[in-house]
């Protein structure tokens, strides 16, 4: 029962503080783009082994548009990505896994309109994962915490962990331009 009475104190914490910050950064207005789009070019890494002997990088593009909330320093977007890995088995046997994303995304921007600027966000939505060399297909639910930089209004570089299926998910490292 106490371990109960701590957690909820712990969240209520966590709540007031998020809360607080947001209240304090409404009043700072700073002029900003109001839309961004986005188009990334990155790579996979970190995959989950499931027993594979090799795991070479992988590849992930895609696109993102962005709404930035006036009062808040939250923006609100969708990202349509696709992204690919390998895996080689002792077995000799191999999988090249395929994935297209479509997820609806919000971020928290710190020091938003300054020349460097740092972001933590999720996006959330569905993935079509193909295994490219046996033809089966899923349609899976998708989470993708990310945490990034944003660059002279114009550059970013962000690190996702996407997840949808247990030996499928994985890091991304991209580097993105927007307008």
């Amino acid at each position: 029962m106490k371990r109960l009475h701590d957690m909820k104190t712990n969240v209520l914490i966590l709540i007031t503080f998020f809360l607080a910050l947001a209240l304090c950064s409404a009043g700072q207005e700073k002029r900003i783009q109001r839309i961004n789009f986005e188009v990334d070019f990155g790579i996979i890494f970190g995959a989950t082994r499931d027993g594979a002997e090799k795991l070479p990088l992988g590849g992930t593009m895609g696109m993102e548009i962005r709404y930035n909330l006036r009062s808040l320093p939250l923006n609100i977007g969708l990202i349509q990505e696709l992204s690919g890995f390998s895996r080689v088995y002792e077995t000799g046997r191999k999988e090249n896994i395929r994935s297209l994303k479509t997820l609806g995304v919000c971020d928290y921007n710190f020091r938003r309109g300054k020349a460097v600027s740092m972001f933590v966000g999720a996006a959330t939505g569905g993935a079509i994962e193909m295994n490219m060399l046996s033809s089966k297909r899923r349609t899976l639910f998708a989470f993708v915490p990310r945490v990034g930089l944003r660059f002279f209004k114009h550059v970013s570089l962000s690190l996702d962990y996407a997840m949808t299926r247990v030996y499928h998910n994985h890091f991304d490292l991209k580097l993105g331009v927007y307008i």
